[in-house]
């Protein structure tokens, strides 16, 4: 059975911009659309700095264009990753996409936190890796 829809969840900027191109290859090949969705963190660091939830999610919009996806973006409520994205349930088989910079073994990020969290709700979960190049330490 093909996915419906392939997710994103925003998270940084950077790290967005390479969960949606990777939801978008995912995607690719079948009728399943790619959704953004983002999380009340993500849409709060943009509504600091003055901005409302529609320009919240209009700066997202303009991210996934930017990239060139074109995705549904959908803002989400709860405090908990179950209550903030309890509606992608119903479609277990659609992969979810997290960009995110990867913590270290014995303190993961807080997207490898939000990853398993999913991932033990029963989500097929994808992990992006989103640090920048120089930052992966010494060899």
């Amino acid at each position: 059975m093909q996915p419906t829809a392939v997710y994103a969840i925003a998270t940084f900027d950077n790290a967005t911009e390479r969960a949606l191109d990777t939801a978008q290859r995912l995607a690719s090949g079948s009728d399943a659309r790619v959704v953004l969705l983002v999380p009340p963190a993500a849409s709060s660091g943009v509504a600091n700095n003055g901005e409302s939830a529609s320009s919240a999610a209009e700066h997202y919009r303009a991210l996934a264009a930017r990239v060139g996806v074109n995705a549904a973006v959908c803002l989400c409520l709860g405090r908990t990753a179950e209550r903030a994205f309890g509606h992608i349930a119903k479609d277990a088989t659609a992969p979810i996409v997290i960009g995110g910079r990867p913590g270290r073994w014995f303190w993961p990020s807080a997207e490898e936190r939000l990853m398993r969290e999913l991932v033990r709700l029963g989500h097929r979960v994808v992990f992006v890796d989103a640090a920048p190049a120089d930052s992966a330490g010494p060899a």
